[in-house]
């Protein structure tokens, strides 16, 4: 889901509510993910999401509120929002 909205292409299936709980990775990432041409770029983005995992973590922990993040689409990334 992207802005509330399906996307056509799934990474990863949300298996938390199964009996097995976690997230399944599809066939689609692990090919995305064997390009070579995507290693990288693939491998910055997937840090740059979990450094905002973490933040929001911290976040939570040290005030109690939620982190919001937003897309800025004229550097195409996922960046810190403003609340309020």
């Amino acid at each position: 889901v992207v802005d509330r909205s399906d996307v056509g292409t799934r990474f990863f299936a949300d298996e938390r509510n199964q009996a097995l709980r976690g997230l399944r990775f599809t066939d689609e990432l692990v090919a995305l993910a064997s390009e070579i041409d995507t290693r990288q770029p693939l491998g910055a983005e997937a840090e740059s999401r979990w450094r905002l995992v973490e933040s929001a973590w911290h976040e939570r922990r040290a005030t109690g509120s939620s982190l919001r993040v937003v897309y800025d689409r004229p550097s195409e990334m996922i960046v810190r929002g403003m609340l309020g």
